[in-house]
């Protein structure tokens, strides 16, 4: 399951992408990341441990791993696993625009064996939704 979604920013290119890249900034502004704990890092990314509490009505966290990576300035990659059943790829385009503005082209991807990816892709684009919304108000 794949999809593509775009958002637009103010701000500086550099900026918005240090907040992709590095995922103690990126948690500042994440709704349901708990904590972040650098694992290890490498000429490959860096890899993450991520806390989350999906739900704020139910008592339950869930972790799992990202490994982000960036390729160049512009293109900052998640891979995400150690989620039951399911790995998800992010892909994260950034393009500077006149105005000050910075255009984010983010695809999703999930691989998963199990029913439930629908249901994880729409929090993942709400969760990112609410990303934008908190660096727009930042």
């Amino acid at each position: 399951m794949v999809e593509t979604i775009s958002y637009k920013v103010k701000g500086n290119i550099s900026q918005v992408v240090s907040i992709y890249s590095d995922l103690y900034k990126f948690s500042e502004h994440h709704p349901l990341i708990q904590r972040v704990e650098k694992l290890s890092s490498n000429s490959k990314g860096q890899l993450y441990a991520i806390y989350e509490k999906p739900f704020s009505w139910l008592p339950i966290n869930i972790n799992y791993r990202a490994n982000v990576t960036q390729k160049d300035e512009f293109t900052v990659d998640y891979a995400l696993t150690k989620i039951p059943f399911t790995k998800a790829y992010f892909n994260y385009v950034f393009t500077e625009e006149a105005g000050h503005h910075v255009h984010i082209k983010l695809k999703i991807e999930i691989l998963s064996k199990v029913i439930h990816k629908r249901i994880l892709l729409k929090m993942m684009i709400k969760a990112q939704d609410k990303i934008i919304d908190s660096i727009i108000n930042n």
